[in-house]
């Protein structure tokens, strides 16, 4: 994070403690504690306010005598003294019972401090619009938590996807692997075609040489015509470079093998480090749930007890999508790895072209007439890598791995079945000779770049919608136990708060909706989206802030007159002790914590052991790997005819 970026972070901390206080001090004083003392002297006949008196407060309909419910048969409903909402605007007054100044800063100790977690975030401090994305990327994270944990979980399974195919195999695979999964990271639609455009523009745009290249960089499909299954990992032998009979072949193999060795180390370097200590940040967070939860149920609890417990689940979705953003790490610069994935693409290209010159002429088509990215060139024209998406920064669907992975599967059951015809043909003594004509003609690499576009420009895999739901359910599940927690608080009903907790709840669905309808939004539903995830965000930096500072106690949601004559549409002068004994309240309070906490702390878990289990994808040691490259280009197997099998480095600087 940059320095301007943690200022203005902790910026909003000290305005929202500046703002407790002015609150503290700026809103009409109203004191419930006095006005129960009040109407209980007008009902003595002690006290007269106004023309309101024992009588009169009967008469004017200022006392509730309707049902209250959940009060336990225990407390005779005749004891247990209840205003109406007009009765409570006429004696207490319209004003707020803010938070004392001290339970205020209390309370922001306990919550709007371990919100720090914010800063854990993965922010972009070397993006040329850095404020702007960071805006951007603050309204997708905290404006839509649903579409942002979408994006971030369904990233991480792929990553997971190119764990399971890597794990155990050569280094070559995970090389490929790794480079794919930093790929998928980034905005592809400019290479894919555009809504609206006909099967003819798709299979023109499945022509095109972005994914032909992209397969053939990665080395990871079968493109051996006679015998698929023999060279679908030629590195994978204990001398890899004997994989391949046929030199000039192997020639080209080797060089790529070396532009992807060289790209996956580059982008090792360039991943952000430190997840151990950043997950280990958040246990500040926990504590604070704990801390909270522990007083609640203490025998020396106070109502503000309550408080605490309310906003610690109103905000538990946040450790979950911050636990998954910092596994997920981000490059240290997201346009310097783009530019780098252009330019390997680039030189891959230039190897694939070399290779089919030299098959025809040998003699003429050496090393040296590889045209390797030069200083000026602008690879990212003819194979652009467009804005980094990654971790929920746009509304936008990214699936270049599972594209690749179904497009290999593919492959592998075509060439099976296709040898297995062959061999059954050989078997009926039956000439394939014209099978194996139609094999050679084909370039298998055409094939796979337009398989892949067809599963990047078709529907989503059913796997992305199931992630999907479960993004929807672990953020509605934290937000309805916190509506559950006041909506069961006397008084029961629909209250300012439980209503707040709701009303975050669905704007900030808005975008997640609209994802499930459009795989790549445009620009009008992208900028709903914005309007609605930015609304959000203010209504949830409001109601957090009224919680803290009181303002929510106040007759009008005390009374919770939303759902009456059916629930509420009154108040009491209930303490928390009487709460506790009176009604049905600490079972529900027990359930919202338990649910509630048990989330979190299990996707933290899952996080912790997907990323210990996919790390040897990025793990790098900058003195190890410079020994593995040394080694390799000292390797007598890089030489052909006196000349060393290099390529260029150029495009690394």
């Amino acid at each position: 994070m940059s320095p301007s970026q943690f200022c203005s972070l902790r910026g909003i901390h000290i305005a929202t403690v500046a703002l407790l206080l002015a609150c503290a001090n700026g809103v009409e004083a109203l004191n419930f504690a006095n006005c129960g003392e009040k109407v209980r002297g007008i009902l003595n006949g002690t006290i007269v306010e106004g023309l309101i008196n024992d009588k009169t407060i009967w008469e004017l309909g200022y006392i509730y005598t309707g049902p209250v419910t959940k009060l336990k048969p225990s407390c005779p409903r005749s004891e247990w003294l209840t205003l109406t909402l007009e009765g409570c605007q006429a004696i207490c007054e319209t004003g707020v019972d803010i938070a004392e100044p001290a339970d205020a800063l209390s309370l922001t100790a306990t919550w709007v401090f371990p919100l720090a977690i914010l800063f854990n975030l993965p922010y972009e401090s070397h993006h040329h619009r850095k404020v702007w994305r960071t805006l951007t990327a603050v309204f997708n994270w905290l404006g839509s938590p649903p579409a942002a944990m979408t994006a971030t979980f369904w990233n991480f399974s792929q990553i997971r996807s190119c764990h399971r195919r890597s794990k155990g195999q050569s280094s070559r695979l995970n090389d490929a692997y790794y480079a794919l999964s930093c790929l998928n990271q980034f905005d592809l639609s400019e290479n894919l075609p555009g809504p609206g455009q006909r099967s003819s523009d798709l299979e023109e745009a499945a022509g095109n040489k972005f994914f032909k290249t992209l397969a053939y960089g990665l080395g990871v499909f079968p493109f051996s015509a006679a015998d698929p299954f023999s060279a679908a990992d030629p590195f994978s032998a204990a001398d890899p470079f004997s994989a391949a009979d046929d030199l000039e072949v192997s020639l080209d193999i080797v060089l790529t093998q070396e532009l992807l060795e060289k790209l996956a180390y580059e982008l090792r370097m360039h991943r952000r480090r430190g997840v151990m200590p950043t997950l280990a940040s958040l246990a500040v967070f926990l504590v604070a749930f704990v801390f909270s939860v522990v007083l609640t149920f203490s025998d020396i609890a106070t109502g503000s007890a309550v408080v605490y417990l309310a906003i610690g689940l109103f905000v538990l979705w946040l450790p979950i999508l911050v636990t998954f953003s910092i596994v997920d790490r981000n490059p240290i610069s997201s346009g310097r790895t783009a530019e780098l994935l252009s330019r390997w693409l680039y030189n891959v290209n230039a190897v694939q072209s070399w290779a089919e010159l030299r098959r025809q002429q040998p003699e003429r088509y050496t090393l040296e007439h590889i045209q390797w990215w030069k200083e000026g060139d602008v690879a990212n024209v003819s194979f652009p890598v467009g804005e980094f998406l990654g971790q929920g920064r746009a509304m936008q669907y990214c699936g270049i791995v599972h594209a690749v992975i179904a497009s290999i599967d593919e492959a592998k059951a075509k060439a099976k079945a296709d040898a297995r015809a062959k061999s059954e043909a050989i078997s009926q003594e039956k000439s394939s000779d014209h099978q194996s004509e139609a094999a050679e003609g084909t370039d298998p690499y055409d094939t796979y770049g337009k398989a892949i576009v067809t599963h990047l420009a078709g529907r989503r895999p059913w796997q992305w919608f199931l992630i999907a739901w479960s993004a929807f359910l672990i953020f509605w599940t934290e937000i309805m136990m916190a509506v559950m927690l006041a909506f069961m608080t006397p008084t029961v009903g629909p209250g300012c708060y439980s209503g707040s907790c709701f009303l975050f709840g669905a704007a900030s669905s808005i975008s997640w909706i609209v994802l499930q309808l459009r795989k790549n939004p445009g620009r009008f539903a992208k900028g709903l989206a914005f309007i609605f995830n930015a609304a959000a965000l203010m209504w949830l930096t409001a109601t957090i802030v009224m919680q803290l500072a009181g303002v929510f106690n106040n007759c009008w949601c005390q009374s919770a007159p939303v759902a009456y004559p059916y629930l509420g549409g009154y108040m009491d002068f209930g303490s928390y002790d009487d709460y506790r004994k009176y009604f049905d309240i600490v079972n529900y309070w027990i359930a919202a914590s338990v649910v509630g906490g048990l989330v979190p702390i299990i996707a933290f878990v899952v996080a912790l052991i997907w990323w210990l289990k996919c790390q040897h994808l990025w793990a790098a040691s900058e003195r190890r790997d410079e020994e593995i490259r040394e080694a390799l280009r000292a390797s007598p197997r890089r030489v052909v005819d006196g000349v060393a099998v290099r390529v260029d480095t150029g495009w690394l600087g």
